[in-house]
């Protein structure tokens, strides 16, 4: 744009008596001898006029850039949702965007907090309930340090199952823990579960159980991470790896099979233990799932008193991530 160039000696004298001719919307820029001041309009002076690149001083953000670079009916079409895991944002493309969706996550890095901008290539797939990742803009990787809960939890988001939607969740179970217990957490993941209760809480010791070699591994390197001494990790199939012993309390965060498990929680409990076992449900069919869960309890010789049915997030419409909290007494 154009500049008018000045000595930096004479900049004060020449800020004064040019004031009103200079575009406020950009910011002066000097180097070793001149001051470049940007111009609205022309002016007479001696000063030299020159074609200078100077900041823009509105800053841009990520809503006004799409606004440049989308139609209204893009703009209308467009997820602004996403998840942050550190600064790695995961977003969600639909199919009439394919086309801009570099155009999108470029936007998306003008957020400070956001360095890498990834989508979802799949749903939450097989044993491991990985997920695929299409890497959009920023720094190309997949590995985040991520914060929550007084924890620092690091993860590879394709590798390992890890929601950051769950870090409330996370909070309220460990609200609910009591000095000295005994805690297993099937399904363990990165260890997050696991890292947020010690953390958190003053409870004896915490086992998690992982199947996916890389979620243990991250759950291992996360104990390190934040100087844990009361969490032990076991890696292999929640049914022959979890350790022969009771426990006060048990978490199972596998909404899709979790109850298939059950059976292995109940022959780890003891009288009073609780259970947070969850499930994907309708809201009409809560009471059920419940009756259900109280069912395959008492086959197995153990009354299960429901406390409390949490939701924890939405799945799909009217479908819900609930968590069934729940405090057990053995048949006499």
């Amino acid at each position: 744009m154009k500049t008018l160039k000045v000595p930096l000696k004479e900049a004060e004298k020449a800020k004064q008596q040019f004031k009103d001719s200079f575009d406020r919307k950009y910011t002066a820029t000097k180097d070793e001898q001149f001051i470049y001041f940007p111009l609205l309009k022309a002016v007479k002076s001696k000063y030299a006029i020159c074609n200078k690149r100077l900041k823009n001083r509105e800053k841009e953000t990520t809503e006004s850039y799409w606004a440049k670079h989308l139609t209204k009916k893009e703009l209308r079409q467009l997820k602004k949702a996403y998840d942050l895991v550190g600064t790695i944002a995961i977003i969600e493309i639909p199919a009439a965007l394919l086309q801009k969706e570099k155009t999108i996550a470029k936007a998306m890095l003008l957020h400070r907090n956001i360095k890498t901008v990834l989508k979802k290539g799949s749903a939450h797939e097989g044993v491991f309930r990985a997920q695929k990742m299409k890497y959009l803009a920023g720094i190309k990787t997949t590995e985040a340090l991520h914060k929550e809960n007084k924890t620092r939890i690091s993860v590879d988001v394709e590798k390992v199952y890890f929601s950051v939607r769950l870090a409330e969740e996370r909070k309220r179970i460990a609200q609910l823990v009591q000095p000295g217990e005994s805690i297993l957490v099937m399904f363990s993941g990165c260890g997050v579960y696991p890292a947020v209760l010690a953390r958190n809480t003053n409870a004896k010791e915490i086992i998690g159980v992982e199947i996916n070699p890389e979620g243990h591994a991250y759950g291992l390197k996360n104990i390190k991470l934040n100087r844990l001494r009361n969490v032990t990790l076991y890696c292999g199939d929640a049914k022959t790896a979890t350790p022969q012993k009771t426990f006060d309390r048990i978490i199972m965060p596998l909404p899709k099979t979790a109850e298939t498990f059950l059976d292995v929680a109940l022959a780890r409990a003891k009288e009073g233990t609780a259970i947070h076992l969850y499930q994907f449900e309708k809201e009409e069919n809560f009471a059920k799932a419940a009756e259900n869960i109280k069912s395959i309890c008492r086959k197995q010789g153990w009354t299960a008193n429901i406390l409390h049915i949490q939701k924890v997030g939405q799945q799909s419409p009217r479908v819900y991530r609930i968590c069934i909290d729940m405090t057990l007494t053995k048949h006499s």
